[in-house]
């Protein structure tokens, strides 16, 4: 500020307060224009972000109708066979019976998620700061086409299952008597293949393939031609997909101290795990079991032991060999009237722990088991991630929760 008490001229006063406005209007400009400079950076940055994920999603759509048309070749193949065999039908195999079943009659596999789509519609000021039209014009052609591929499957014939919901439920009360299967049931199934519209829909498998691999194709070019459109390796998109996936915090062993419970176990029944400072642990599994002759819960422990480690972002467990049963009548009553039957049944089930127990002493272990394993903010929830490989050859991730639990 300036010191005016000091300045015997006004030539000083006013060439302060010239040096005081000019130093103002720097500040102010240094202030807002580096914060609209970094605001837009960060615009930039978002919506390159946004790029990726609308690419992503597009990859994800290629490969989905690309295992699509794999799984139809695959199940094509098993299909006509037993179509061309009809006369050893009763000599074929349960599992595959069931393919043909479920080829004829099962859930359609392709499903639209378009939360990504909807994003994008409603993203416009991001594109703006973007300022490629080529870009966004491909991707509004990819989720037009999108949209009419789904809209084909529910209104063209050739890709709708050939037995309706009502005709598989009829079916299945005709196959009353192998539990409601009429994979079970050869001689139903025989008749179910040589009806006219189920051959039709066979016989338009490769129709299906075809389509599927046609628009993958188409795709799979625009989805390298907006790749390049906003110069994005597929390196960089990797790593994009990577961070995208990442959840929570690595877990340190100072985090897994302590008793853990599994968020998805059916009904009343438990499962825990206490990982121990000296890096044993020790898992358990509570079943409930119930009966009409009794009130409560019949309760059966099943317990293992072992030795865990953390190695980088995995979690692993090696598995004692053996394990323990044991059952908990505390919980149960029962009238007097019953008693002599329920005691019976009481003896009957602890023999056959004890037996299962004696078995476990020559039983091999379970064996390792390694999870990618995170731990969210409040440090009181874990995910373990595992990869699985399934029969068309395909990686998928399989999830599971523990929390911590509370004494």
């Amino acid at each position: 500020m300036p010191k005016f008490r000091k300045m015997n001229s006004a030539r000083g006063v006013i060439r302060e307060m010239l040096m005081t406005i000019i130093a103002t209007s720097i500040s102010i400009v240094l202030t807002f224009g580096t914060g609209m400079w970094l605001d837009y950076r960060q615009k930039v940055k978002d919506s390159r972000q946004m790029a990726m994920m609308v690419i992503h999603d597009m990859d994800n759509s290629i490969q989905m109708f690309k295992d699509e048309a794999n799984r139809e070749k695959n199940e094509y193949l098993v299909v006509n066979y037993v179509s061309d065999h009809l006369d050893q039908i009763e000599l074929m195999s349960a599992d595959t019976l069931e393919r043909v079943w479920d080829f004829l009659v099962g859930y359609e596999q392709l499903y639209l998620d378009d939360s990504n789509e909807r994003i994008f519609n409603s993203s416009q000021e991001t594109w703006k700061i973007l300022d490629n039209p080529t870009f966004i014009s491909l991707v509004q052609t990819f989720y037009s086409e999108r949209r009419h591929c789904f809209s084909t499957f529910e209104k063209e014939i050739n890709f709708r299952k050939p037995l309706t919901a009502e005709v598989e439920r009829e079916l299945q009360i005709q196959a009353y008597g192998t539990f409601y299967n009429v994979a079970k049931a050869p001689e139903l199934l025989r008749k179910v293949l040589s009806d006219k519209n189920v051959k039709y829909y066979i016989d338009w498998s490769t129709g299906r393939v075809r389509f599927y691999e046609n628009v993958s194709a188409s795709w799979q070019e625009a989805s390298d031609r907006a790749k390049f459109l906003m110069n994005i390796s597929d390196e960089e998109l990797s790593e994009f997909v990577a961070l995208k996936d990442q959840r929570g915090e690595l877990v340190k062993e100072k985090d897994l101290y302590g008793e853990w419970e599994c968020t998805s176990t059916k009904g009343d029944n438990t499962e825990r795990i206490i990982f121990n400072r000296d890096h044993t642990f020790s898992h358990q599994v509570t079943s409930h079991y119930k009966s009409s002759i009794w009130q409560g819960d019949l309760l059966r422990r099943h317990s293992y032991t072992g030795k865990w480690e953390l190695a980088g972002d995995s979690l692993i467990r090696d598995y004692d060999a053996g394990d323990r049963n044991e059952l908990d009548f505390s919980q149960i009553t029962y009238t007097e009237e019953v008693k002599d039957s329920v005691e019976r049944l009481m003896a009957k089930t602890q023999k056959s722990i004890v037996e299962a127990n004696e078995r476990s002493k020559t039983r091999s272990s379970i064996g390792r088991r390694a999870n990618a394993a995170s731990i969210d903010k409040s440090g009181n929830k874990i995910e373990l991630a595992r990869t699985e490989l399934e029969d068309n050859g395909k990686e998928t991730t399989k999830t599971a929760y523990m929390t911590r639990v509370r004494h």
